[in-house]
């Protein structure tokens, strides 16, 4: 902590340095007053030629897999809605039943495999090994990003229709589930702070030169409601269709299951990594559903 002395000089207040002197009566400062040095620490040595060039090219990436992840993500939406996009998901070429059916488990089982190694711990290893800290999100999510675009591209539609409503009211009720859905899944990840959770933050700091954000446990807006409201958006996006078709509900199945396990298994690493407090958490608030609280005290159930 610093303050400027009247005539410019720099005064230390003993958190850094001393750069006050106490005089004595001596023949050099008679009186004893109080002399102040000038800060003389050693200008900040310029910055490596090359650490820049690093620290700029790494931010290029991470806002390239930024554009490029949240795009991905909208399309996704659109892919579901068959709207907006060029391919949704029941239309294309449709193709023979069985061999429609594996390729679209392939593709789905492909995503959720490529997508589970990514946070290993020997997988992220190998990733800091290459490249910056501040990029490991990035890579993450380009590699999911590429992952859902082959999806996207090579998915098989499989038209036959489970349910479709012919009433326009039951339509209208059922699309605007489905809006409501999606803005639910867009808030949390506005919640969780989207420029972390597609890479570029991490990568903005350090282009300041700023340390790493702190991940503390804040339950906030959605999060105060429910544990995992971008999962529950991403579930009632996926259900949500007045025409529901056997392709759509392979999708929805197979993505409602990896979520489901996934949970259980996000919820034992968050419970490793804030102990008690997640406990207390959980105990107070819902996974999927929301929880009305117990007068005199927390629910004890968990989900």
């Amino acid at each position: 902590m610093e303050s400027v002395a009247p005539d410019g000089l720099s005064i230390s207040l003993g958190i850094t340095r001393t750069t006050c002197l106490w005089g004595q009566r001596s023949r050099a400062n008679p009186t004893g007053r109080i002399t102040v040095s000038p800060d003389v620490s050693p200008a900040p040595q310029a910055d490596d030629p090359s650490e820049v060039s690093s620290r700029w090219l790494g931010f290029a990436f991470a806002l390239v897999v930024y554009l490029v992840g949240v795009r991905t993500l909208l399309y996704l939406v659109g892919f579901l809605c068959n709207k907006f996009v060029p391919k949704g998901i029941d239309q294309g070429p449709v193709g023979g039943g069985a061999i429609s059916i594996a390729i679209d488990l392939a593709l789905l089982l492909s995503f959720f495999v490529v997508h589970s190694l990514m946070v290993r711990p020997v997988i992220k290893v190998r990733i800091l090994r290459i490249l910056h800290p501040s990029l490991e999100r990035s890579v993450y999510v380009l590699v999911a990003s590429l992952h859902l675009m082959l999806l996207f591209w090579f998915w098989n539609p499989l038209p036959v229709e489970v349910w479709s409503f012919d009433s326009i009211l039951a339509r209208r009720l059922v699309w605007s589930l489905n809006i409501a859905a999606w803005l639910i899944a867009l808030i949390a990840i506005k919640t969780l702070q989207h420029t972390r959770l597609f890479g570029l933050r991490p990568a903005w700091r350090r282009l300041r030169r700023q340390p790493p954000d702190s991940d503390p446990m804040v339950a906030t807006y959605l999060h105060a409601r429910v544990r995992h409201p971008m999962y529950l958006g991403f579930l009632l996006g996926v259900w949500t269709s007045p025409d529901m078709t056997r392709g759509h509900l392979l999708f929805a199945a197979s993505c409602s299951l990896y979520i489901l396990i996934g949970i259980h298994f996000e919820e034992r690493e968050l419970v490793r990594k804030y102990g008690d407090s997640y406990r207390l958490y959980r105990r107070r608030v819902g996974g999927l559903v929301p929880r009305r609280l117990r007068l005199g005290g927390p629910s004890s159930g968990e989900d």
